[in-house]
């Protein structure tokens, strides 16, 4: 019988989920994942699963997941991490409805999984139901989701969209205070920071 061993990954920052090559100099606007790191004993499936997840899928990786979930081998949070991976790889091949599929049979299997909530956003983000996005976010930092630096970024990306850009700048600012090396939280503040010094430093508009 396969043993196991399960953990969170560390996300990676947003870029890994960019599919098409972002204009030079610019900030990529895509969410940053939470990747569940699902190691197992005799079930390589799981294994190249995670690494998929990790570090870019395709179609080959999403047949590894799908494999692994239905061979029988993969029971409790395991099994639920490796829902969450393939959704990632699906995220990632813009099969946005199957990805969402996954994470909610993951949230159905363990509702208080914050990683989960986390990844669901990620899809809600891409096809364009922020508002749902937001709420997903909100619930993996209640939750207090391992990664709560990604969680409070995606949000910031989400109140961003909707024109919201005081609380986007503080949930920018708190994702780099949980993770002072979060080099695209940085880029964000400081685009905040150049904007309202040059808000400061203009004279007054013409006619006024």
């Amino acid at each position: 019988m396969a043993r196991f061993r399960a953990r969170l990954a560390r996300p990676f920052g947003a870029a890994a989920l960019v599919l098409l090559a972002a204009a030079a100099g610019a900030i990529p606007a895509n969410p940053c994942k939470a990747a569940m790191a699902v190691t197992v004993i005799g079930a390589t499936g799981a294994n190249e699963c995670y690494r998929a997840a990790l570090y870019g899928g395709s179609a080959s990786a999403e047949a590894e997941c799908t494999r692994a979930i239905e061979d029988g081998g993969l029971v409790g949070r395991d099994l639920v991490a490796t829902y969450v991976n393939r959704g990632i790889v699906r995220n990632q091949l813009r099969r946005l409805d199957d990805a969402l599929a996954d994470f909610n049979e993951a949230i159905g299997r363990d509702p208080e999984l914050g990683a989960a909530y986390v990844n669901r956003g990620n899809t809600m983000f891409f096809l364009g139901r922020h508002l749902d996005a937001l709420a997903d976010y909100t619930t993996a930092i209640e939750k207090d989701t391992d990664d709560l630096h990604a969680a409070y970024y995606n949000r910031g990306l989400a109140y961003e969209v909707l024109k919201k850009p005081d609380l986007a700048e503080t949930d920018f600012r708190k994702a780099l205070e949980l993770k002072p090396d979060f080099g695209l939280a940085q880029l964000k503040i400081e685009d905040y920071d150049a904007e309202r010094i040059r808000k400061e430093t203009a004279g007054p508009a013409s006619g006024e």
